[in-house]
């Protein structure tokens, strides 16, 4: 169904006008075309880890090791330090912030019995890095590090750290977005420190993080001197102008999902399309892993 209605389109004159700046026309695009610094500037891009358990090593011995290190997660917040770093526990704080490890377990335990979901992000050099879900602790919760929306640190942490908090809130939401088995509505638990769920109904029936693939345009005039960007019918405050963007579809390549979201929300019809680069994306309208993918046409 066409979302014409739901965005109101506006043909920027020359890109000066989103930014402020007078740059000569599509001279800012001209830059970003083969330069191998525009994806390494990327936000939650360059993440130094390891994934998962390698080496042959297990949990267990993973959580045992001297150097491990345990990131406070709680929905799309992370633990910073009084510098504003991510605020890493150690074995040897865990006490001091009334947590303590369960030998096989894939949790920590923390006063009352209550269990704290723990999932594996990787292996940097010697030191294992975990993230543990804290949501669950109330107001009686022990002393953790503050805890800061991973979207406010975007302009604050270096770009492999805010890497590692954006694996960490994706990783933590889509965990606890299936805590149920969306086939027979049994239960399910982390496994493989949090590679995975299991499905306690059917032990055949394994559930693996998924990344929700979405498109964002950049739609030029044919001469590179103009630029389509939108803005909800429904946002009314300030001067706020995005991109056009959308969900890839079923069975839709990322070519064929950007021609259709164009001709939905501005009713054009595009001459080409050209990939431009991919983004992970663990904020926003987006749950879970999502990966926002960057094009020009």
């Amino acid at each position: 169904m066409s979302r014409l209605r739901s965005v109101t389109t506006t043909l920027v004159q020359t890109l000066s006008r989103l930014g402020g700046s007078t740059p000569t026309p599509h001279s800012n695009l001209s830059r970003m075309r083969g330069c191998r610094t525009f994806m390494e500037d990327q936000s939650f891009t360059g993440n130094p880890l390891v994934r998962g358990l390698r080496r042959g090593a297990t949990l267990e011995t993973a959580l045992r090791s001297p150097g491990a290190r345990f990131l406070p997660v709680s929905e799309r917040r992370v633990g910073v330090d009084p510098d504003g770093g991510l605020a890493w526990l150690t074995p040897g704080s865990l006490a001091g912030a009334g947590l303590r490890l369960d030998p096989g377990a894939e949790h920590l335990a923390a006063q009352g019995e209550i269990k704290l979901p723990l999932y594996t992000l990787g292996l940097d050099r010697e030191a294992w890095h975990f993230a543990v879900d804290v949501s669950s602790l109330g107001p009686e919760a022990p002393a953790l590090p503050r805890l800061a929306e991973v979207r406010s640190l975007m302009p604050l942490l270096p770009t492999d750290q805010l890497a590692i908090a954006g694996q960490a809130v994706a990783l933590a939401q889509w965990h606890a977005a299936h805590a149920f088995c969306p086939r027979c509505g049994a239960p399910t638990r982390s496994a493989e420190g949090g590679a995975r769920r299991q499905c306690q109904g059917d032990a055949a029936h394994r559930l693996y993080p998924r990344t929700d693939p979405v498109v964002i345009m950049l739609v030029e005039s044919a001469d590179g001197s103009a630029a389509l960007v939108g803005r909800p019918l429904n946002y009314r405050a300030g001067n706020m102008l995005t991109c056009l963007s959308g969900f890839v579809d079923q069975g839709e390549s990322i070519e064929e999902a950007v021609l259709r979201e164009v001709a939905e929300e501005a009713g054009l019809k595009l001459a080409r399309v050209e990939i431009l680069g991919s983004q992970p994306w663990p904020i926003g309208v987006l749950l879970g892993k999502g990966a926002a993918y960057l094009l020009v046409m």
